[in-house]
């Protein structure tokens, strides 16, 4: 029951690293109970259940919003995660005996390959829960994403957290993996904080029109030109050349209210874009056919023309478009998604005069390679439009805001965060929310930002060395154990270790 109870507490810290609580500190010592149990687990299958229990306490209850869309496919969700966290768990059970550096070294690698997989597989990939997101709100670590990204943060929090669980589980209580691992904690976080992104005197006003919607979490009569026009009444209330980029998120003007396929809607909007002098990023959808669609951010420059569009790239499975449709349609949420979205081709950066703009939408902002491929594209701040309104006042805004921080804090750029329902954002290049409305509310938001002049940062050239180098050194740590043991370094099942009862 011990083990049982470990793994236990290990799933409730992790969530309270995450909002609702946000106790970042928390990350590193709530992996320690969970690997402290998989050094002492007497069987594979048993590291097998340990790992699937947590997986599914954890992610189950970091994504419980999700249950506001659809019930089975939450618990799908949560399900896929925890064979992860299983996997993991069962491929750690065979270095259970090792010496504490290799087994430390073994566990950090392995997870970080989880965690890369994890970005990527089944459909797409999921990255909530990602331990370095939850060092978002500790300062010069987030300043450090620079150099190492959010993966690499969560490197470093597994690293620790290995460290700790040696102390725990072994009677000797060897430190040298702590200390070697506390050793790079601080080194990266000296780093991130005497290399913060120099605050330059800002050169764009950027105006975010948060109108809401007249029914959030719910759909109603006439709901998108009802939200269209919200937001353009909003807009009209600015005050003329003042601004330079005027930003609507995601969904503001689709459908009815989409101002490609709608000539009154693109000339409403042209007429605000050129009272203004300003440029005017719009997120919309419109359908393609009866069983397609597409979500863009369009821009019209200051002349009232639209000069491009950026198409999302990376649908949200099961809620923006449903994979394999004929072997789901027994599933009741399925029919909450009638088309499936349209993935765009590429990156797509816009000209400002003289600045260079790049966008994603919503789901692409929780991780790092969309945003990172608009920054490679040339991109000197980003726009990240998202909706919400269907999750309401639940932990998934401000979740997702906090991974909106580290593309800031990754790139070394200021993110304008623009949600339909709140809270909205101007992120600075060193992650610092600088200005940021209520959730569930009308507003505006205004105020400057900086765009990046210079060099990509070493993340941005790089993307995730830090995890790709953890899993060598995991690899080099299975040949320094066979050096430093004659025994095999799978240990049979018959020569389990002392539990910790």
């Amino acid at each position: 029951m011990l083990l049982e109870f470990l793994v236990l507490l290990s799933a409730l810290l992790a969530w309270a690293a995450f909002p609702p609580l946000g106790w970042g500190w928390l990350a590193p010592f709530a992996l320690a109970p969970l690997f402290a149990a998989l050094r002492r687990v007497h069987t594979r299958r048993g590291a097998a259940f340990l790992g699937f229990a947590f997986g599914l306490l954890f992610y189950g209850s970091l994504t419980f919003w999700m249950t506001i869309i659809g019930f089975y496919v939450t618990v799908a969700l949560a399900v896929v995660m925890a064979l992860f966290t299983s996997i993991f768990a069962t491929a750690l059970w065979s270095a259970r005996s090792w010496e504490p550096v290799p087994w430390a070294l073994t566990v950090t690698g392995l997870w970080s390959a989880m965690e890369l997989l994890r970005a990527r597989f089944p459909l797409g990939g999921l990255r909530w829960g990602d331990f370095g997101y939850a060092l978002a709100d500790i300062p010069w670590f987030r300043y450090a994403a620079k150099y190492v990204g959010t993966s690499g943060l969560t490197v470093v929090t597994v690293a620790v957290a290995a460290g700790l669980a040696v102390i725990v589980a072994d009677r000797k209580q060897p430190w040298q993996p702590l200390a070697g691992a506390g050793a790079v904690a601080v080194f990266v976080a000296l780093a991130g904080g005497l290399s913060m992104e120099s605050s330059a005197r800002a050169t764009l006003q950027v105006a975010v029109i948060q109108g809401s919607t007249p029914c959030p979490g719910a759909h109603c009569a006439n709901e998108n030109v009802l939200t269209f026009e919200r937001h353009l009444d909003a807009t009209s209330e600015l005050e003329a050349d003042r601004y330079d980029l005027v930003v609507w998120p995601e969904s503001s003007a689709q459908y009815q209210g989409d101002p490609v396929t709608n000539p009154e809607r693109r000339d409403q909007v042209a007429e605000q874009a050129r009272r203004l002098g300003s440029f005017i990023l719009i997120g919309t959808s419109r359908g393609v056919s009866d069983t397609e669609w597409i979500n863009a951010n369009v821009v019209f420059n200051p002349e009232g023309e639209i000069i491009g569009e950026y198409q999302k790239q990376h649908p949200v499975p099961f809620g923006e478009s449903v994979p394999a449709r004929e072997f789901f349609d027994f599933i009741p949420d399925i029919a909450r998604v009638p088309r499936d979205m349209v993935p765009g081709d590429g990156p797509v950066v816009f000209d400002l005069d003289g600045v260079t703009m790049g966008s994603v939408i919503s789901f692409e902002g929780g991780f790092a390679e969309e945003p990172r491929q608009e920054v490679l594209a040339g991109a000197q701040f980003l726009v990240i439009a998202t909706n919400e309104s269907t999750y309401l006042e639940t932990s998934a805004a401000e979740q997702f805001l906090r991974m909106t921080r580290m593309r800031a804090a990754e790139n070394g750029m200021p993110v304008v965060h623009a949600a339909l329902t709140g809270p909205s954002a101007l992120i600075d290049a060193n992650g610092t929310i600088k200005e940021e409305t209520s959730i569930m509310s009308e507003g505006q938001l205004l105020g400057f930002i900086t765009p990046r002049v210079g060099d990509p940062t070493m993340y941005t050239r790089f993307g995730e060395w830090l995890a790709y180098l953890a899993i060598v050194t995991a690899f080099v740590a299975v040949l320094l154990q066979r050096r430093l043991t004659s025994e095999p370094s799978t240990a049979s099942e018959a020569e389990p270790i002392e539990a910790l009862t």
